[in-house]
């Protein structure tokens, strides 16, 4: 019976558990109550008040840095492209061994 103890936890905690939890649980639709959704919305406001300058660090980071690196690969890319087909194709060789189609 000693080593059940460990496992049973006693009564009057249990009891004071339930009046806690039953009395900062509030009456709203299914499982509005529970498990802490009772100020989900005051919590999802400082949130996004907490992370206002988080945003604004990675706009402008996103602007100043990301895009002009965009638009340099891109510039980049079309130089290359303009470069590779200046120049025309080499003629065509019609080799036998290209064209052989056996099933």
């Amino acid at each position: 019976m000693l080593g059940l103890r460990r496992f049973v936890p006693p009564t009057h905690a249990l009891i004071a558990r339930t009046i806690q939890a039953s009395s900062c649980r509030s009456k709203g639709f299914f499982a509005a109550g529970r498990d802490g959704y009772d100020h989900c919305k005051d919590n999802l406001k400082q949130v996004v008040k907490h992370g206002e300058p988080s945003r604004r660090r990675f706009m402008s980071l996103f602007c100043f840095i990301a895009l002009p690196c965009l638009a340099a690969g891109m510039w980049v890319a079309y130089q290359d492209h303009q470069k590779r087909y200046a120049q025309d194709r080499p003629p065509y060789i019609p080799y036998a061994f290209l064209n052989v189609r056996n099933k």
